[in-house]
C-alpha cells in the first residue's frame, strides 16, 4: 500500500470550500466575468481579501 492510500484511508472527511471560494472559482472559470465581478464576490470576505491584499503587497509583485 502507498503512501497515499494510507492518507486516503486516515482521511474521513474534507472540510467543504467556503460559498465565496465556490463563486470566486466560478467566476475565474467564467470567460464572461470581470474584474469588478470577483470584486463583488470577495469585498464581503475578510479573511479573504486580507490574504489577497498581503499576496499583492509582497516585494513579489511590488512597483518598481
Amino acid at each position: 500500500m502507498n503512501t497515499l492510500d494510507l492518507i486516503l484511508q486516515k482521511t474521513t472527511t474534507l472540510p467543504p470550500y467556503p460559498v465565496v471560494v465556490q463563486k470566486v472559482l466560478h467566476l475565474v472559470d467564467d470567460p464572461k466575468s470581470s474584474a469588478e465581478d470577483l470584486v463583488g464576490v470577495i469585498q464581503y470576505d475578510q479573511a479573504l481579501t486580507a490574504h489577497i491584499l498581503r499576496v499583492c503587497n509582497s516585494a513579489y509583485f511590488g512597483l518598481r
